[in-house]
């Protein structure tokens, strides 16, 4: 046994105190009267027997209850194994705010039954010790070291936060906290649902840091959640009626019943009906919506849930266009195919240019701009065409027969793909087409077998492509690729190895092929911004430069208030960085100092946590290592004092104190009833 304050045993020599109050008290003397004392002898030797007694028992009650009133103040304890040195200590306490925490207990909302058990954590430890405390929102990341006042204070402050980070990242935040205030006694406490999603138990900690979790268990395990929403189509043109699709799931363990699914759009709500799901099954519905504006638009998708509701709205910002705009930039004339093509083509909007008369003026406006053979590519051209690139666009390049290929090549190392190596005319069988890329993807319904690929009789041959992140569209029959896409900033470069006359390849007479494909890459290049972003973790976002002025200050501004992001121009684009200050699902717009609106997006809460499948006290007992502590049910209702124990060892204080006051009671007792 060892004690906290040693000093208070210096209290023992007071024990001389109740023997001298004793030996004051049984000699005072009394007289009494008597008419008789014939038998006064064998009364007096009786009394004198049972006094000395009773003088004896009081006495060593009083004895006993003093001893066990120092012994309290001293603070025994029994050492465990794992107990720390003596010194103050650093305490770390992760608090999950995080989504899933909105959950109910048998008792209390999760969240409260957390914060109690940080409470009661902070009071298992002495007054002098300090405290680190953490939750999911980024603006309590600090490294500072609190007090014990202090931080009861901060735990009151703790609400729910959409932010939510694996445990393991937590939990090196935590050891890097103790780490920089260069602490001995380190102690480690985390505080959560334990979700299997964020939890990563290949937990490492050094052994002079001791690791416990304090598992919260919600009362039921029911979620209803909208997973997803998407566009088949990349692109909205006005006056179309496209399909959104919008993917819904069953979380919980058990049946759910008569969901109400609704649609936000244009000003009014409309009801999509209802339907079931059983335990885990995921549902995808189509809803339709007539786009008769242009410009930016919004929608939400909802259904009704609780107690989890963060998931149960999702919301998208959209842009309309009225058409696709395409430039077509070749030798002489334009090529009677495109001309044939893109006049079936209602939406689609094209201007021509000659190779020696490039007007570079708007090309912002531009969806898509197709290079057909033209001799050379000059530096200037060369360097518009990667800054267009760079903004989300789309190039589609058919080469020349016997080009300049010094011109080619410097143009390709710019882009930083493949360069060209020679032209020859041998007829070559294309005998493989990539279905699940973009642009032949949901395309067509009968098996690629049945098609008729394009042959060519002519063609260029490049270096290896294997480390410039090549996708192969169309391929020849030896393996070398005949349309091929590169990922050049944020648009993509397509490049044919045969060029698009009739005289060298069939491409133009196989219009099932060509005439989806520069459809699919015109509208790719018109809508390349997602419709929604996520909440805490996208932190970046870059639009376009078009209509932008790079002297004016943007803000971001939503329904609760706005505020102005970090902006930085970055070649063709704005880049705004949030830094936290998004919080909230929603629609948000970007404007001027005038308030005019230059973009829109949504943002919606991380689905992260919508599963709602936690380890179990058993399953984390399971993994409970040398320094890795799980507090069960019972141990967490009492945690203070599991804490102090656990810490200290076992505690004794208690145990004398109620001894002290045995002592007393026994001693009223043979005062009150020893006659």
């Amino acid at each position: 046994m060892q004690f906290l304050f040693p000093v208070f045993l210096w209290g023992l020599l007071g024990l001389s105190i109740p023997v001298i109050i004793h030996l004051f008290h049984f000699r005072r003397f009394k007289k009494v009267y008597f008419s008789n004392v014939r038998l006064l002898q064998s009364i007096k030797e009786e009394k004198q027997n049972r006094s000395k007694v009773k003088k004896r028992l009081i006495l060593a009650m009083r004895l006993l209850a003093f001893a066990a009133l120092v012994f309290a103040f001293s603070q025994p304890f029994i050492p465990s194994g794992k107990m720390s040195n003596k010194g103050i200590k650093h305490i770390s306490i992760f608090v999950d705010n995080s989504f899933s925490m909105q959950g109910i207990t048998r008792d209390a909302p999760m969240l409260e039954i957390a914060k109690e058990r940080a409470r009661d954590i902070i009071l298992g430890f002495g007054r002098e010790d300090k405290f680190y405390l953490i939750n999911n929102a980024s603006s309590s990341w600090n490294n500072r070291f609190l007090a014990r006042e202090d931080a009861l204070d901060l735990i009151e402050e703790i609400q729910i936060s959409p932010a939510v980070h694996p445990l393991q990242l937590i939990l090196d935040k935590q050891k890097q906290a103790l780490l920089n205030d260069k602490a001995q006694n380190a102690f480690i406490y985390q505080i959560s649902d334990f979700q299997q999603s964020i939890s990563d138990f290949n937990v490492t900690v050094d052994s002079s840091v001791s690791l416990a979790l304090v598992p919260v268990e919600a009362a039921e395990q029911n979620n209803i959640s909208i997973d997803s929403v998407w566009f088949d189509s990349p692109v909205r043109l006005w006056k179309e009626k496209i399909p959104l699709i919008v993917q819904t799931r069953n979380r919980g363990t058990a049946v759910a019943e008569n969901i109400r699914l609704s649609l936000q759009f244009d000003g009014q709500n409309r009801p999509l009906g209802s339907f079931s799901l059983v335990a885990g099954e995921s549902r995808i519905d189509t809803v339709f919506l007539s786009l008769d504006k242009v410009g930016w638009q919004k929608a939400s998708l909802s259904i009704t849930d609780y107690p989890i509701q963060f998931d149960d709205k999702y919301f998208i910002s959209f842009e309309v266009i009225p058409s696709v705009e395409v430039l077509l930039i070749s030798k002489d004339k334009p090529n009677d195919a495109f001309v044939a093509a893109f006049s079936g083509m209602t939406p689609f909007k094209v201007d021509y240019q000659p190779a020696n008369k490039i007007s570079y003026e708007k090309w912002d406006k531009y969806d898509l701009i197709i290079l057909d053979e033209i001799p050379e590519v000059s530096s200037g051209l060369a360097s518009t065409l990667l800054s267009y690139l760079e903004t989300g666009k789309n190039v589609l390049f058919f080469p020349q027969a016997n080009a300049q290929l010094t011109d080619y090549n410097s143009f390709f190392s710019k882009l930083q793909i493949p360069r060209v190596l020679n032209f020859s005319q041998v007829e070559r069988q294309v005998g493989e087409i990539d279905l699940e890329s973009f642009a032949f993807r949901d395309v067509y319904e009968q098996s690629k077998v049945m098609m008729k690929l394009p042959v060519t009789k002519g063609n260029y041959s490049f270096e290896n492509s294997s480390v410039f992140g090549e996708q192969k569209l169309l391929t020849y029959r030896d393996g070398t690729s005949y349309l091929s896409a590169f990922n050049v900033g944020g648009g993509t470069f397509y490049r044919s190895s045969a060029p698009l006359s009739k005289e060298f390849n069939s491409l133009v007479n196989q219009s099932d092929i060509f005439i989806p494909l520069i459809y699919k890459l015109g509208i790719a290049g018109g809508g390349n911004q997602p419709i929604s972003f996520i909440a805490g973790k996208d932190e970046l976002i870059s639009i376009p430069l078009n209509n932008i002025s790079t002297d004016k200050v943007y803000k971001i501004k939503g329904l609760k208030g706005e505020f102005i992001p970090g902006q930085r121009f970055l070649g063709q684009s704005l880049s705004l960085s949030l830094n936290g200050q998004l919080k909230e699902a929603g629609q948000y717009q970007v404007v001027d100092e005038t308030d005019n609106v230059i973009h829109e997006f949504a943002f919606n809460f991380n689905r992260l946590e919508s599963d709602l499948s936690y380890f179990s006290f058993n399953q984390l007992k399971e993994k409970e290592g040398d320094f890795f502590k799980v507090f069960t049910p019972g141990e967490a209702s009492i945690l203070s004092a599991n804490v102090s124990e656990q810490n200290q060892g076992v505690i004794l204080w208690r145990y004398f104190l109620i001894a002290a006051l045995i002592f007393l009671l026994l001693e009223t007792f043979i005062l009150r009833w020893w006659k």
